[in-house]
């Protein structure tokens, strides 16, 4: 076969059922010389819009049997798959056989999850895709020479030049977690006792699939062992074996004046060495309840950060976050970013508190401050505030690797490890098709080295509001947030309605969603708004809505493959 050169790809296997974008992205392709192997209905699809193309069939002299079961199971498909191009035995068989390997595949999977939720679909074990996940774990695998597209979101990327190999190393990673989930709705299917195509009549007994265990971690494991051990009546002997054997013990550090409302007991118990409980008291009242919550959060907010940052939180909620060169201008901002919500609140920095930022801090009513440390000048000033909490913690910016959530629920508890992600200052002169996080992924144009490092704050926050969760933010400042709504859109309008209410100089803050976008109406609110650049997680059915529409309304998106839910 003679090979093209006009083209990024010589060769394509083409098996999509999501077939938005598809024409848009093969015909120029096509038009320089790019071939086409494609199956099935994509086949008469790309026929029927005047695309030439080989059908699997013709490429493997086998016809489609059993209704389309079977089609693209066949060496002659797999051995161009698999073919190593640095391997001088594998190009010897592609040549035997008159096979010309691979360069690109897309494909995407029938949609089992979508179909089984609208309950429409009376024999959904036809929608268990067979040839699609073999394709694509396949093509894969096979990263270091083949260009795979599972997401139409990423043709655009890849139609503009041909990827990189570390570019196709993290199209190869996203292929694999797409078929983790895929396989995992499958198995959620067949687990409830829908094992037929037909389904069982109503009101007949089934027995209840037992839940999967997750494999825990090394830090998660020990927590559960000493919880057990200290819950356990006459644990004494217990609680001395487990300090014999170095694990983490259970105490009460302290009774609180009353939980979250007056008429609630609580405690303060401590796990570990390293948390809040180090945490020094300088002067003021006792830490309640809610001022324990709030100040937990606010660390987990700042530790974020590298700048000299200021957080400030208001019921277990960022309200106003600031970045700067000095920490008391990132204090200022912050102050600034919801001058009404901050009133009561409690502030963290990552930075001594100086003079001049303990004059600010004392010009307003909080109830509790935390920093790494304070100016000997300082603490004279703060003690002006009798009751004000004043806390030092020389290491809190530190992350606690044994860190674990824990929450209680009726009859139990839930527990899990903290969302973190690796901590990444923007680059300081951005690179062509280079995102400022592994696996992010640019629809729109690349943003410059300011407005790169707002869509990082911006991501970094969104993570610590309750969800559903909107964050605004503008040279280093939260502009406006809007968190613990029921729904995506109302969460958008409440976080312009702040920014417009207290920063209406401010044109354009890029804005940071920390679930995807089931409608494109949040879209159209942000363009309305004046919005230019998103940051989401996507993975929404209906993402190519959500994409047409920011790309028809000039917003840049970028899209990071992780939520960010806190609930």
């Amino acid at each position: 076969m003679k090979s093209q050169t006009k083209t990024p790809y010589c060769n394509s296997l083409i098996s999509v059922s999501n077939k938005g974008g598809l024409l848009d992205f093969v015909r120029p392709l096509v038009g320089a010389g790019m071939r086409i192997v494609s199956t099935g209905g994509t086949a008469r699809f790309l026929k029927t819009h005047g695309i030439s193309l080989v059908e699997v069939s013709e490429q493997t002299g086998f016809p489609e049997l059993m209704g389309g079961r079977v089609k693209s199971l066949h060496p002659h498909i797999y051995l161009p798959l698999l073919a190593r191009l640095n391997n001088l035995e594998d190009q010897k068989t592609l040549k035997q056989m008159g096979l010309m390997p691979f360069d690109l595949v897309v494909c995407n999977l029938y949609p089992f999850e979508e179909k089984w939720r609208e309950q429409k679909t009376p024999n959904l074990i036809e929608l268990i895709d067979i040839g699609g996940p073999s394709i694509l774990r396949a093509s894969a695998k096979n990263f270091e020479s083949i260009t795979t597209l599972c997401d139409p979101a990423d043709y655009p990327k890849a139609l503009k030049a041909k990827p990189t190999l570390a570019q196709r190393k993290r199209l190869a990673a996203k292929v694999f977690t797409k078929l983790t989930n895929y396989n995992s709705h499958i198995a959620d299917w067949l687990s409830k006792g829908k094992a037929c195509s037909k389904e069982k009549p109503q009101g007949q007994n089934l027995k209840p699939s037992q839940p999967q265990v997750a494999k825990l971690d090394s830090t998660i494991t020990p927590f559960i062992k000493t919880l057990e051990q200290s819950l356990l009546p006459g644990n004494s002997q217990l609680q001395k074996d487990q300090t014999q054997k170095n694990q983490p013990e259970i105490k009460n550090l302290q009774k609180l004046s009353y939980g979250e409302n007056p008429h609630q007991k609580a405690s303060w118990l401590k796990w570990g060495e390293r948390g809040l409980h180090k945490a020094i008291k300088v002067q003021g009242k006792a830490l309640s309840y809610n001022n324990i919550c709030d100040l937990n959060s606010a660390v987990a907010c700042i530790r974020e950060f590298k700048k000299p940052t200021a957080v400030a939180i208001k019921h277990n909620n960022p309200c106003g976050v600031a970045c700067d060169n000095t920490i008391e201008k990132a204090l200022e901002k912050a102050l600034k970013a919801d001058p009404l919500s901050v009133f009561g609140g409690v502030l963290a920095l990552n930075q001594t508190v100086t003079v001049d930022t303990a004059k600010q801090l004392v010009s307003l009513f909080l109830s509790a401050v935390i920093a790494p440390d304070y100016h000997k000048l300082a603490l004279p000033i703060l003690a002006k505030k009798k009751n004000l909490c004043i806390l030092k913690w020389p290491s809190m910016a530190k992350p606690n690797k044994d860190k674990i959530i824990l929450r209680s629920v009726e009859g139990g508890c839930l527990i899990q490890e903290p969302l973190q992600e690796p901590l990444q200052e923007p680059q300081k002169q951005p690179q062509q098709n280079s995102p400022p996080e592994q696996g992010w992924q640019y629809l729109g144009k690349t943003p410059n080295p300011a407005t790169k490092e707002d869509l990082l704050m911006a991501w970094r926050v969104v993570g610590h509001l309750k969800s559903n969760a909107i964050s605004l933010v503008f040279k280093g400042q939260t502009v406006g947030l809007g968190m613990g709504d029921v729904s995506r859109v109302s969460a958008v309008n409440s976080a312009i309605q702040r920014w417009q209410q207290f920063h209406p100089q401010v044109l354009s803050p890029v804005l940071a969603s920390d679930g995807f976008f089931p409608f494109p109406d949040s879209i159209e609110a942000g363009a309305k708004a004046g919005i230019k650049w998103i940051i989401q997680p996507g993975g929404s059915i209906k993402d190519q809505q959500v994409i047409a529409k920011a790309k028809a309304l000039g917003i840049n998106m970028i899209l990071t493959g992780k939520r960010k839910f806190l609930h």
